[in-house]
């Protein structure tokens, strides 16, 4: 195998490995602030909210549940796609390009990325709504 084609193989995984980080830091982000609101906020200033902050509260939390679940399948298939990718390496492998390895699982799973780049904000911007509700309310 040429070097500049198994450089190529590498690049592209580093670009992959690059993605996945940038989307795994949203993963975390939305377990995150659901966390800290399920834990920091008391059970008595959420009785007292009233009905559409409740149901936003609700809402949002499941919203930000629901993009981290996206967030992780997208992960979980484009580290399937880079092990693809490395296994071009080999010396036994066959012809293939990771681009191609890579374009083919974003257009299979780019909704699930899209589900979780929609439902994040809206997740936050509910809660941001709730913590104004908590506030106005003392």
């Amino acid at each position: 195998m040429a070097t500049d084609t198994s450089g190529y193989i590498k690049a592209m995984i580093e670009w992959a490995s690059g993605d996945l980080r940038q989307v795994y830091l949203r993963v975390t982000a939305a377990l995150s602030i659901a966390v800290l609101f399920v834990t920091q906020i008391p059970l008595k200033d959420l009785q007292e909210l009233d009905r559409w902050p409740t149901r936003a509260f609700f809402i949002g939390l499941g919203c930000l549940v629901l993009a981290a679940g996206m967030y992780f399948f997208y992960v979980d298939r484009t580290h399937r796609a880079r092990r693809e990718m490395a296994c071009l390496l080999k010396p036994s492998a066959g012809r293939g390009d990771p681009y191609d390895i890579l374009a083919k699982t974003y257009k299979r799973w780019k909704w699930a990325l899209w589900l979780g780049n929609v439902a994040f904000p809206f997740g936050v911007g509910l809660l941001a709504y709730v913590l104004y509700a908590l506030i106005a309310q003392h």
